[in-house]
């Protein structure tokens, strides 16, 4: 969502951009956007933005560490995690 929210920041008339958002590539959401391709339009919006991820990537454009840094501190806390070594 950091893509479209940039736009909206760069605009003047904040009306201009309607995003619309796909928060992780899955069936439903890949079968929209065929849908968009096949009608040429995206009812209602004129900015697609696409996370392939839910919530967004590790290193993404919202990321407060480095890919690195945060690859680093999710291995520290699933080691720790109770819930994820009984998987």
């Amino acid at each position: 969502m950091a893509s479209a929210l940039s736009v909206l920041v760069l605009l003047k008339d904040k009306d201009l951009a309607k995003p619309y958002i796909v928060n992780g590539l899955n069936k439903d959401s890949i079968k929209e956007l065929k849908q968009f391709a096949k009608d040429k339009m995206c009812p209602d919006y004129n900015l697609i933005e696409v996370m392939a991820c839910e919530g967004g990537c590790i290193g993404g454009n919202e990321s407060l560490l480095p890919q690195r840094d945060a690859k680093k501190k999710i291995k520290e806390l699933t080691d720790s995690s109770k819930d994820i070594k009984s998987l």
